[in-house]
């Protein structure tokens, strides 16, 4: 979840859907209450918070070199991972009413306008606009198919949160990387909320407009261009075919029931 949330274009929130926690993710992040510290959900919080953040500052200039460099083979194996998560998805939700396949297709179409807008730099860089813009991308990354990150792109801010994550110990890099994440925080208890009340209250209508977010969001990171079609192709079946896996192996854990 952690590199993923770092890739423009792909969501934690995708890869927490396809590993079938979720829906525990979301009910632990609403244990996040400081008045109530021994309700708080510690031992799921506490392993994937860790991995989460090892992966942003320990990831971050590996992630950095592969965009420079691979950023088809990148994006073509998120792009495969994507699709099969929202067959995955779609089907374990039983998508078969007309009003399913139209808040499937508002959600598609509401993500593919957001991956295809201009960058802008509409909060800015003071205090607030950065923990604002921290606290939208947190949403972001809660949601499958709509990326944190690509947001925090798409607001001018995402270059210097990688340039601060690589170099932590820089003049600024510091400020940014507390605001941001003050932000950041604030939007994981808020929006879990949200998102976990829609999921209990309208779950078939919330999976089919969260796996409409998932097609119409892969258009920030489509990688069949005209050179390497091939490439991204064996890439994007890698993908594929790995969700797969992923899902027989879950199965195996604990059991799928049907949202």
């Amino acid at each position: 979840m952690g590199i993923a949330d770092l890739i423009p274009g792909v969501s934690g929130g995708t890869l927490a859907l396809i590993s079938g926690i979720y829906e525990e993710l979301l009910e632990s992040i609403k244990t996040l209450q400081l008045h109530s510290l021994k309700k708080i959900a510690w031992p799921f919080l506490v392993p994937l918070g860790s991995g989460i953040l090892t992966a942003v500052f320990f990831a971050s200039r590996l992630l950095y070199y592969l965009l420079v460099n691979y950023s088809t083979p990148l994006f073509a194996f998120f792009f495969g991972v994507i699709l099969a998560s929202a067959f995955f998805c779609g089907k374990k939700a039983g998508l078969r009413q007309i009003s399913h396949v139209s808040l499937l297709a508002l959600g598609a179409l509401l993500a593919f306008f957001i991956a295809g807008m201009q960058q802008t730099y509409l909060f800015g860089f003071g205090f607030f606009g950065l923990a604002f813009a921290g606290m939208i991308a947190a949403g972001a990354m809660l949601l499958p198919g709509i990326s944190g990150s690509y947001l925090l792109q798409l607001f001018g801010i995402y270059p210097f949160l990688l340039a601060a994550l690589n170099a932590p110990t820089a003049q600024g890099s510091f400020k940014l990387l507390i605001t941001i994440g003050l932000g950041v925080s604030v939007g994981f208890v808020f929006f879990s909320r949200v998102v976990s009340w829609l999921i209990t209250h309208l779950s078939t209508w919330t999976y089919a407009l969260l796996v409409g977010f998932m097609l119409g969001g892969s258009r920030a990171i489509w990688p069949f261009h005209k050179e390497g079609r091939g490439l991204a192709l064996l890439f994007t079946l890698i993908g594929f075919f790995l969700v797969i896996l992923l899902e027989m192996r879950v199965k195996k854990i604990r059991p799928i029931q049907k949202v």
